[in-house]
């Protein structure tokens, strides 16, 4: 989540004809990278929590959908009050919000987040064996990469693949041996230097995961505000879309620019953690019965 949070930053920043030597480096990918670190957690976590029951009731998918929609609506009031403010909010924000659409943004990564867990879900409500299942998956996300490759900008599909990789991973995780694991981990470091193309980076992405996850084995770490942002990181993710653009406005130099943003960012995270989702997961609650 922070390696997209700051890579967003970077590119408000050379916007802002500002750039940072050496740090550009890691920052640039760091996009891509996260975001396909994201989407590997993700197939991985999915796998475990629908292959371990026994039936898949909708409320499973409503209740994921109803937390991730919450968010939503908070980061689009949070884009489209400025609007409101200036007398600009017209139809066009009404079609955002049912797109997913975040004013100012393409919102790419919530669309596609939102479709595969819809996706996956159906999926794994059928009776196939786990093997199809994860099959399908897999075959599914090549396809959406390969005709994105031809109709839509590279960040919409340069880290998807991970989405399955990580559902391998967790489906066959006995293959994954320590010394395959550490080749698959030591692989990223020249990749990342040399496999940087569009249509490679999707290679690049994918070690990276396997390089993060090794480190988490060797690195014994913990921290709260780390576990607090990846807890809650689809409010980072959400909120820091609704606030780059807008905070443009409140100053012209690129350093306080930076610290307003991060701040904004997760003051709004906490207030919506301890004040709108606990209302939230009530009105859930209300609607069930």
């Amino acid at each position: 989540m922070l390696l997209i949070l700051f890579h967003h930053i970077y590119v408000q920043l050379l916007g802002m004809d500002v750039s940072v030597p050496y740090v550009g480096m890691f920052l640039v990918p760091g996009g891509y990278l996260g975001t396909g670190l994201f989407f590997f957690m993700s197939g991985y976590g999915l796998y475990y929590s629908m292959s371990s029951r026994k039936e898949l009731p909708y409320s499973y998918l409503w209740k994921r959908l109803y937390k991730m929609y919450a968010v939503y609506v908070i980061a689009f009031v949070l884009a489209v009050f400025p609007l409101v403010l200036r007398n600009e909010c017209g139809g066009a924000e009404l079609l955002n919000f049912i797109i997913l659409t975040i004013p100012n943004t393409t919102s790419w990564f919530f669309k596609v987040i939102v479709v595969t867990y819809i996706v996956t879900f159906l999926v794994f409500r059928s009776h196939m064996k786990e093997q199809f299942k994860v099959g399908l998956i897999v075959g599914i996300c090549i396809l959406y990469y390969i005709i994105s490759c031809n109709f839509l900008p590279d960040f919409w599909f340069t880290s998807i693949l991970c989405f399955p990789i990580g559902m391998i991973v967790a489906y066959r995780q006995n293959i994954f041996s320590d010394k395959l694991q550490l080749f698959l981990a030591i692989s990223f470091i020249p990749l990342f230097f040399k496999m940087q193309g569009v249509q490679v980076r999707f290679i690049t992405s994918i070690m990276f995961c396997f390089f993060v996850l090794y480190l988490i084995r060797i690195i014994k770490y913990k921290s709260f505000v780390l576990n607090y942002i990846g807890v809650n990181s689809l409010c980072f993710y959400l909120f820091q879309l609704a606030l780059l653009q807008n905070l443009h406005d409140v100053t012209s130099s690129p350093l306080l620019y930076s610290l307003i943003v991060i701040l904004s960012v997760i003051l709004m995270s906490v207030l919506y953690v301890k004040v709108i989702q606990p209302y939230s997961n009530k009105l859930y609650d209300k609607l069930c019965v």
